[in-house]
C-alpha cells in the first residue's frame, strides 16, 4: 500500500506519465537525438541548429582565436522505429553549411545507426526504479574531416573523419516530482588514413547528467552537463604528445510532450566550459527541433 501511495503521490506532482519514458541523455545533444514512448512505432525527427562564437581551446587550457568558420549550420534528419516492445533503433543522418565572413559551403555528414533496449522500467508501484536502457551506436564516416580539407578556414569539413563504435546506458528517474538521470558511452574509433600515415583516435569516455522539472503536464524544461574525455591520439602507433582531450559543455533544453500529434524541442548549449578544457572548441549552439508520429 505505501508503494502504491508512493506511485500515486510521485504520478501527481509530476504532472504527466509520459516523463517516465524520457531520458537522460535526450535533448542534450550528447547521443541520439530521438526515441520512442512505449505506444510509439515510428517517428521523424528534423532539426535545424546553428553553432557561432568559436574560440579554440590549446592543450594547456587557453582560449585562442579560431581559424575555422564563423558559424556552423546542421539539419539533421532522423528516422527512428520500434521492434520489440523494449528494442527500438534510429538512423540519423545531416547536411552541414559552414560560413566564414562572405563565403560559404555545404556538404554531408557523418551517419549514425543507433539501438536502445529497455532493461529496466518503473511502475506506478515503485516509482523509485529507474528507467534503464542499454545503448549501442555505430557512427559511419561520410562527412569529410579536418585532415581531409582543402578549403580555407576548413569550410568544407562536414564530418570527424572516422568511424566509431559507442556503448553505454542511460539511468533516468522520471516519475519522481524532480527528474533526473546520468548515462556513460564510451567509443571506439576506427583508424584513419591520412598522408603523414594511420592516424588512431584515442577511445572517448562521455558522461551526461541531467536535472530536470514539468512546468506543464505537457512541457518538460532539462538541463545538465557533457563531460567528455578523449585518450591520446596515435600516429603509426606512436602516441602524440599533448593530444589527449577534455571539454565540459552545458545544455538547457525545453520541449512539447504531446502524446498524440507533433512535438517541438529547442535545445541551447555552451560548449568548452567548466573546468579544465584542452584540445577542443568552445562555442554557442542552439537547435530548434519537430517530432512527428508515423
Amino acid at each position: 500500500m505505501g508503494r502504491v501511495i508512493l506511485g500515486l503521490f510521485c504520478l501527481f506532482l509530476s504532472g504527466n506519465a509520459t516523463t517516465l519514458w524520457a531520458c537522460s541523455s535526450c535533448g542534450s545533444g550528447g547521443a541520439d537525438p530521438v526515441i520512442l514512448n512505449p505506444s510509439e512505432s515510428h517517428k521523424l525527427y528534423l532539426g535545424l541548429g546553428v553553432q557561432s562564437a568559436f574560440q579554440d581551446i590549446d592543450s594547456q587550457g587557453q582560449l585562442r582565436k579560431s581559424d575555422g568558420p564563423d558559424s556552423k549550420w546542421l539539419l539533421e534528419l532522423a528516422y527512428v522505429r520500434r521492434f520489440t516492445n523494449r528494442i527500438f533503433a534510429s538512423v540519423v543522418g545531416d547536411l552541414g553549411l559552414n560560413q566564414k565572413h562572405d563565403r560559404e559551403q555545404a556538404g554531408v555528414g557523418d551517419v549514425t545507426l543507433n539501438t536502445r533496449a529497455t532493461l529496466l522500467q518503473p511502475t506506478m508501484l515503485e516509482p523509485e526504479l529507474p528507467q534503464l536502457q542499454l545503448l549501442l551506436s555505430r557512427r559511419f564516416a561520410t562527412g569529410r574531416s579536418v585532415n581531409q580539407s582543402r578549403e580555407e578556414a576548413y569550410l568544407d569539413v562536414y564530418g570527424a573523419g572516422s568511424s566509431e563504435f559507442y556503448a553505454g546506458f542511460d539511468a533516468w528517474w522520471g516519475m519522481m516530482p524532480v527528474l533526473f538521470g546520468f548515462s556513460y558511452l564510451h567509443g571506439w574509433p576506427s583508424a584513419e588514413e591520412i598522408p603523414e600515415g594511420t592516424l588512431q583516435q584515442g577511445q572517448l569516455q562521455r558522461f551526461i547528467v541531467t536535472g530536470g522539472h514539468m512546468l506543464a503536464p505537457e512541457l518538460k524544461l532539462i538541463g545538465g552537463v557533457i563531460a567528455d574525455q578523449r585518450r591520446a591520439s596515435e600516429l603509426d602507433t606512436r602516441e602524440q604528445e599533448r593530444s589527449s582531450r577534455r571539454l565540459q559543455s552545458l545544455f538547457l533544453t525545453l520541449e512539447t510532450l504531446h502524446p498524440e500529434g507533433d512535438n517541438l524541442r529547442v535545445t541551447l548549449t555552451r560548449r568548452g566550459v567548466l573546468g579544465d578544457n584542452r584540445n577542443g572548441v568552445s562555442a554557442w549552439g542552439i537547435t530548434l527541433a519537430w517530432m512527428s508520429l508515423l
